[in-house]
């Protein structure tokens, strides 16, 4: 071979004696589905009732505020006013949308209340809302249906914008309030706005009207809006709505730090979750349906994610779980840490021969990676709630809890901030920090009271009626300035401390030492834990797909090679670089003529387009059909915004877009 630039290998084509396995029996990982299938709907059943909960109690405490208001205006009705709510629901149109639909059945469970809510896409004009308005009010569509737009009622035949035939109905039915809902009131125009306020007030003393209008900035720009006539006649309240920010964290919260979730969503993929959220959607039922689109992959694409299940039992697994088990990188990197202590040989050796105590071992281990995430996420909680009392409280939870998956939170530059605050905390802040720290650390309770005993007997003895101070408090150092040489040179100097805040200072310190202790102990990298690629999901790829993704490149891509997407005998598939372009008439005309216009320039000759396209097709084919599948790809290219009509020639389309831009 040396005088041979190179080697070509070129196998013997007779097949091996022994033939390679081409299917996977039942008892590899996926004889596991069944279970995990189970167990993936038992745990997302329970973490979809905590989730609904929070969904619920978001806003409960301004429709119950909402509510108490139309019972007001029932007895303190004004003749010369239109009773009116403002409602700040902020800029999430899904998070009206969800508020105004409870609001609904609230105001329609008593049955003796109308409801009628309209968005501003629905209404463009007086006459149209009119209609929607009494349709919705009396909700009852059979009146409505046909051509005809005359109501009868009573033996009159009224129009059925006409507001009479809202009238006749209410006395009918002895209705006591009707709720007009502008679900988007800056979105409509100023004077249909002002048009429909004007009839509302002139109708006012025939039909209990009550208005509601949300609105996404404030109660002033509305004012503006309207004219002086109209704003004086509303005898307005104003109702806030929880923000779509604040539901986002509340639900991240309930879901990955407040619960002990069997399943933990990694900071990369959480990451990306929230902020696609708060920049793009800033819709919190995106967060639910992500999180439930992890829990489906988890347990579909991990086979181990079996040992998520309580009632997980020794014969409910095959030999390839235990297999798969022993080659988990964290596995593996425990067994080589044990490896390098001789007394741990012996335990080591044994989860790797006998497959019943490596099954006992990982459920246990399983069991402590969730006490390890619940530390974890109560570790993220203290240093949230001291931010908080220290006056430090621009991060919100959820990105300390981020911070602490990525096993950078202990590190951090605002951690290290805050121990230098706590360092120079007077004696009442000290004292608010550990009543807030309690109940979250239920298991340091006992250091943290001893800590307050010393504390309140120290207060006790302090009768100058100020806080106590550290040494490390600004206050207690001064500057001194020196001339040396004709230089100035400042120096810091302590201030003499008293008996009192010498002593403060040492339990300070105490409680330091602890906190500092306490986190350096619970805030360690996920990645160390073992068996955490069970119990962590932290897979962007399949959510970037799913979430974010690319219809134009599909588009692009099923036009160009159709073959990818029929996986059909007629499409050529050839092995060259350009074989994707291949054109047959067995492909589907859109095809066809895309493929055509991408090797045109920015003006097609439609006649000419037309002679290439007709090349291409059967030459058994009529020229109606020919030309009729001719002017159907043309549509739908244009429907695809592929191409369009242009003026500068009649008988030339213009190229809209080129592939791969």
């Amino acid at each position: 071979m040396e005088h041979q630039k190179t080697y070509l290998y070129a196998p013997d084509s007779s097949r091996p004696t022994k033939r390679g396995r081409t299917e996977a029996p039942e008892w590899e990982l996926q004889s596991s589905w069944k279970m995990r299938e189970e167990t993936c709907h038992r745990l997302w059943s329970e973490q979809q009732k905590r989730i609904q909960k929070v969904l619920d109690d978001a806003n409960s405490d301004t429709l119950s505020d909402i509510l108490d208001f139309l019972e007001k205006v029932e007895h303190q009705r004004q003749r010369s006013k239109i009773p009116c709510g403002f409602i700040l629901a902020g800029s999430s149109v899904t998070t009206q949308t969800s508020f105004f639909n409870q609001l609904s059945e609230k105001v329609l469970a008593s049955g003796k209340n109308s409801f009628a809510s309209i968005s501003s896409g629905e209404a463009p004009n007086l006459k149209g809302f009119l209609k929607l308005l009494i349709r919705r009010a009396i909700a009852k569509k059979d009146a409505f249906d046909g051509d005809d737009e005359t109501i009868t009622t009573k033996g009159r035949r009224l129009l059925d914008y006409d507001l009479g035939v809202l009238h006749e109905w209410v006395k009918e039915k002895e209705i006591q309030e009707v709720v007009v809902t502008f679900q988007d009131g800056e979105a409509f125009d100023a004077s249909l706005l002002a048009d429909v306020l004007e009839l509302t007030h002139l109708w006012s003393n025939r039909i209990p009207f009550v208005v509601l209008i949300g609105l996404a900035t404030s109660v002033e720009n509305l004012h503006r809006r309207l004219p002086q006539s109209i704003v004086r006649v509303l005898q307005g309240r104003q109702f806030d709505i929880v923000q779509a920010e604040v539901l986002l964290e509340r639900l991240y919260c309930c879901s990955m730090i407040d619960s002990e979730p069997s399943l933990c969503i990694g900071p990369r993929l959480g990451t990306a979750i929230l902020e696609r959220i708060r920049l793009h959607t800033q819709n919190p039922q995106d967060f639910v349906d992500e999180l439930q689109y992890a829990y489906m992959t988890h347990f579909f694409s991990n086979g181990l994610s079996v040992f998520l299940s309580e009632d997980l039992e020794w014969g409910d697994w095959a030999r390839e779980h235990v297999e798969a088990l022993r080659n988990l990188p964290s596995f593996r990197r425990f067994a080589e840490e044990k490896v390098k202590y001789p007394p741990s040989h012996f335990s080591v050796r044994q989860l790797l021969d006998r497959d019943d105590l490596l099954f006992n071992w990982a459920r246990d281990t399983v069991a402590k990676s969730h006490k390890t995430m619940h530390l974890m996420a109560e570790a993220a909680k203290v240093v949230h709630a001291c931010r908080s009392l220290v006056g430090k409280s621009n991060l919100l939870l959820s990105d300390l809890f981020m911070e602490a998956l990525s096993g950078q939170l202990h590190d951090a530059s605002h951690v290290r901030e805050l121990f230098l605050t706590i360092k120079r905390a007077p004696s009442d802040q000290l004292s608010r920090l550990i009543s807030t720290l309690l109940p979250l650390v239920p298991d340091e309770a006992s250091t943290l009271e001893q800590i307050q005993e010393k504390l309140d007997a120290l207060e006790a003895e302090n009768d100058s009626g100020h806080p106590l101070k550290s040494e490390h408090d600004v206050q207690n150092q001064t500057l001194r300035a020196t001339v040396v040489a004709r230089r100035v040179e400042l120096s810091k100097l302590k201030a003499s401390l008293s008996k009192a805040d010498a002593e403060y200072t040492d339990i300070l310190l105490q409680f330091h030492e602890w906190l500092e202790g306490y986190l350096s102990d619970l805030l360690i990298d996920p990645e160390d834990v073992l068996l955490s690629e069970i119990t962590i999901y932290d897979r962007k790829a399949p959510h970037k797909l799913a979430f974010e993704p690319k219809p134009r490149h599909a588009i692009e891509r099923a036009l160009f090679a159709p073959h990818d997407y029929l996986n059909c005998d007629c499409c050529p598939v050839g092995t060259g670089p350009d074989s994707e372009g291949t054109l047959s008439f067995t492909q589907p005309p859109t095809s066809i003529l895309y493929q055509l216009h991408l090797e045109s320039g920015p003006l097609i000759n439609v006649s000419d387009l037309f002679s290439a396209f007709r090349a291409i097709m059967d030459e058994e084919a009529e020229e109606k059909q020919i030309l009729y599948l001719f002017q159907r790809a043309l549509a739908e290219l244009k429907y695809l915004g592929m191409v369009k009509s242009t003026r500068k020639k009649t008988d030339h389309i213009a190229k809209v877009s080129w592939r791969g831009l």
